[in-house]
């Protein structure tokens, strides 16, 4: 049984266990585009302590726990990632980031911005756009997911069913508006995301999230910290694909 010693995060601590092997297939089994949502299967089922869903956590959190277990199988804390090491990805837990921030008056209306969790992630993976697919519909996703005016109905509390439809309409929105208006609203998330930046800078390419370096005089390109690099291969090639 491999020893995974306790992640303690500033909201909260992580304690992992050893995926059985039944757990590794399944998860190999998986369909591989569906990254977020392998990552809450990964999690809950190779997290002790779930008092907070997996799906629940903000991204950043959910990578943390995700490199975590790579580096204790691994056995090394600060693996290579790259050309790089896992070190010039994570961001110090200095401050406390708070649960959302205000953006101020944008487009005549006052904005504010809260985090991405797993959740959310998984809803903008799973939604359709006509004309919108890769990293331009992730931009939109985050965008709608995380920016919201006073007194707008949240999601927490919504089925998966309500939560997509309740997405697809918001990124509709911004894609309805007019081009000067959608420009001041993405300023206005890149501001808002670099005051609530959580252990890994976040963004998205055509195959969804990915982590930048922090140390951005050392030219690393980003970063993904995929599920599947914590399977072992022999069980990733003895699973039959979903895809």
């Amino acid at each position: 049984m491999m020893y995974f010693p306790d992640l303690r995060a500033r909201r909260f601590t992580i304690r992992l266990r050893e995926l059985t092997i039944g757990q590794s297939l399944e998860l190999s089994a998986r369909s591989t585009h569906l990254e977020q949502s392998n990552t809450t299967a990964f999690l809950r089922a190779a997290v002790v302590n779930p008092d907070i869903d997996p799906a629940l956590w903000r991204v950043g959190e959910r990578v943390l726990a995700v490199a975590h277990y790579l580096a204790c199988v691994t056995n090394d804390a600060d693996f290579t990632v790259g050309s790089g090491r896992y070190s010039d990805y994570l961001v110090s837990e200095v401050d406390t980031i708070p649960d959302s921030v205000a953006l101020g008056d944008v487009i005549g209306e006052a904005w504010n911005m809260r985090h991405l969790t797993g959740r959310l992630a998984e809803a903008i993976e799973r939604i359709v756009i006509s004309g919108f697919k890769g990293r331009g519909l992730w931009l939109m996703g985050m965008m709608a997911a995380q920016m919201y005016r006073n007194g707008e109905l949240t999601p927490d509390d919504m089925t998966e069913g309500a939560l997509d439809e309740w997405l697809t309409a918001r990124v509709q929105s911004f894609i309805d508006l007019p081009e000067s208006e959608f420009e001041a609203m993405l300023i206005a998330f890149y501001a808002g995301r670099s005051l609530i930046t959580h252990l890994f800078i976040i963004d998205a390419d055509d195959n969804g999230l990915l982590c930048r370096a922090h140390t951005e005089d050392a030219g690393l390109p980003p970063a993904r910290f995929s599920v599947r690099s914590n399977l072992s291969a022999w069980a990733r090639a003895m699973a039959t694909h979903t895809d």
